[in-house]
Order: C-alpha cells, then structure tokens, then sequence
C-alpha cells in the first residue's frame, strides 16, 4: 500500500496540478483530462505489482488487492463526500460523477487481476487464470486486459456549455478552495513573489491592476504545475521549436498561446516564441494582453447584445484569456469568480492598511508636543 500512495503522491508532483485528480477542482466536469492524468498511475500498478513478486517475493494476491482497495478510497472518498456524490439519485450529472469515481476504483482492480492472474503466473510458468498449454498466449492476454482501461476516455461534457443547477451548486466551493490553494501557492517560491516588481511595472505601463495581473499570473502557475512541466516546456521550446510553433502551444507564465502573441505584437510567430520564452517579457506580454481585453471590453460595452453575455470585465478576460467559446462554460465561470474575489479581497487589504495608517496618523496628531 505504500509504494502504491507514494507512486500517486509523486505522479501529483510531477503533473500540472490542475490535472491530478478530481479534488483538485480546476478540472473538476472534464473527466477526460483526469483520465489521462490517471493512466499514468495505472503503469505504476504493473510496475509495484512486479516489484513485489520479483524483489520482496509478495506472494498472497490479497496484499495487493487490499492495497489497491485501500489506495482508490483514498483518493476517490474525500470526491464522493466533498461533492455529496452520494446522492446520486438526485439528478443524471452527479450519478454519472459518482459512477465514474467507483469506476476508477474498479479499473485499479481490473488491472491488478491482470497482473496476478494473467502476466505473472505465465512468466512463472504456471497455472494462471485459465490454464493453458501455452503460458505466452496467457501473458499476451494479461497484457490486453491491462492495457484496455488505458484507451478509455471519459468526457462528461454536455452538448452545449452552459451552466446547469449542478456545477452552479459546486461553484462557491470550487472557488474557495482554488483561493485556498492559490494563497499557500503564492506564500512559496511563486512567480507573484519572485517577479513582484516587473508585475508592478509592466501593470503600471499599461495602466491595469496589479492585483488583476497577479491573480492571473498565478491561477495560470498553478494548472501550469510543477517544476518538471516547466522543464519539459523549455525541453521543447529549445530543442524541438517546429513542434511548439506548430502546436501554437501556451508559452511561459502567463500562457499565452504564440499565435495571440505574435498578433499582440505584429511579428512573426517565430519571433513570439522567443519573446515568450524570456520570463520579464512573458509578464510584459500578459500585461499587454489584459489591457487589451479591457479595451475590447469597454468597446463592447456599447453594443447592447454583445455586453448583455457578460456579468462583467471578469468574465470577459477569463472568457477570452483561457479561449472558452462561451462565458457561461464552468471553467471560464469559475476563472472570473477567482479574479473577482482576489479583486475582493485585495481592496479589502489595502482598505484595512490604509484604514490602519489613518488610525495612526491620527494617533500622532494626538500626541502631546514635546515640551
């Protein structure tokens, strides 16, 4: 049971986080992308499971099969109670998010039985789950059954992207718990912190909120993830760039996509993928790019129909900036009601600091003369 959490915990290292599971709320409506993400643990079974028999000779199936049952509860339990799955009767949205959790927990199973009763017992030359002459047809056997679940995609996207009763009731805590993560993100060693004056500077060049570029910044650093994407990201930006420019891949801390670039700054997408890769510049170009989705934004303003799809500016920007065909998609929803309650919060900071120096400017007014 062990090495199966460690493996997960690491694999959670190593990934965007916004990808790893479906607590972590970024992803929450589209399973497909938490499948991905899970098939890469799934390698982890087979190797642990070989692990097991090869070096620590683990022999009783029951270990694994009660460290695989223990591990998927783990993971899927705090989902199912979190987002009360568990009354699943209540509408076909949350039956399908429910199902899909105890699937998980069924495929780890699933793959487990292949290994111990198909792959294994061939390459011991045994009798595995049905006995055959030849133990590499068994093995090859193992190899589908384990393999299969790999090739499954779930999306549970509905037909058109609006929001229904059931994301609307996930909302207010999606958005907490992002803000949560956000601010222990932004106590360590986070872009906000590190490149805390370029942000204030190419903000106050082109006349935006500092706040507004930072909470941006930093949602776009946290399903960005870890140290190694960021590495991968260079890997390729420096060694294979005909691939990023044909993929018009999201570039640096900001995430702006090359092509966005090089029509913000009227060069050639070769160009704007250098420009993206210097970390002073990706701010600048982020900047630039907030300020003019305010520009577009007060434009529309004065077209009725257009503004009527928007609450407000928060929706524009998170609508456009992460390229959502509609405002009302749940990501493109809950990216403005993050940038709307940092906004928040952070006047409501700067009013307590103000209200503080007040407090003592008066208390220094109060003060008697020296004599």
């Amino acid at each position: 049971m062990f090495l199966f959490l460690s493996s997960f915990t690491i694999h959670r290292k190593i990934i965007p986080k916004g990808y790893f599971a479906l607590n972590e709320i970024v992803y929450l409506f589209d399973v497909k992308r938490f499948w991905t993400s899970s098939n890469i643990r799934c390698f982890f079974i087979g190797a642990i499971i070989f692990l097991g028999y090869y070096k620590f000779d683990i022999r009783n199936s029951a270990v694994y099969y009660s460290a695989l049952g223990l591990v998927s509860l783990i993971q899927v339990f705090p989902v199912i109670v979190r987002y009360q799955l568990y009354k699943f009767w209540k509408s076909i949205y949350r039956f399908r998010l429910f199902c899909t959790n105890l699937f998980y927990v069924a495929v780890l199973f699933f793959m487990g039985f292949a290994c111990l009763e198909f792959m294994i017992p061939a390459i011991y030359g045994e009798k595995g789950y049905i006995d055959m002459a030849y133990p590499f047809v068994n093995f090859t056997l193992g190899i589908f059954i384990y393999m299969f679940p790999l090739f499954i995609q779930f999306s549970v996207q509905w037909r058109y992207d609006t929001i229904n009763l059931d994301r609307m009731n996930f909302l207010h805590t999606d958005t907490a718990i992002m803000l949560r993560n956000l601010d222990i993100m932004s106590r360590e060693n986070s872009i906000v912190k590190h490149y805390r004056l370029d942000i204030e500077k190419y903000a106050k060049v082109y006349g935006i909120d500092p706040d507004l570029l930072k909470s941006v910044l930093s949602i776009e650093e946290f399903n960005r993830g870890s140290i190694i994407q960021c590495f991968i990201e260079r890997l390729l930006i420096n060694g294979f760039p005909a691939f990023v420019l044909r993929k018009d891949m999201s570039i640096g801390f900001g995430q702006i996509k090359i092509s966005t670039a090089s029509k913000l700054l009227s060069i050639s997408e070769g160009a704007a993928l250098e420009e993206l890769a210097k970390p002073g510049r990706n701010i600048e170009i982020c900047a630039r790019y907030i300020r003019l989705l305010i520009n577009k934004y007060l434009e529309d303003k004065k077209h009725p129909f257009i503004a009527a799809r928007y609450n407000d500016l928060y929706d524009y920007i998170a609508k456009n900036y992460i390229g959502a065909t509609d405002a009302t998609m749940y990501n493109a929803v809950l990216y403005a009601a993050i940038l709307r309650e940092r906004s928040r919060l952070d006047l409501y900071s700067r009013l307590k600091i103000k209200n503080k120096r007040n407090q003592c400017f008066r208390g220094n007014l109060k003060a008697p003369l020296p004599a």
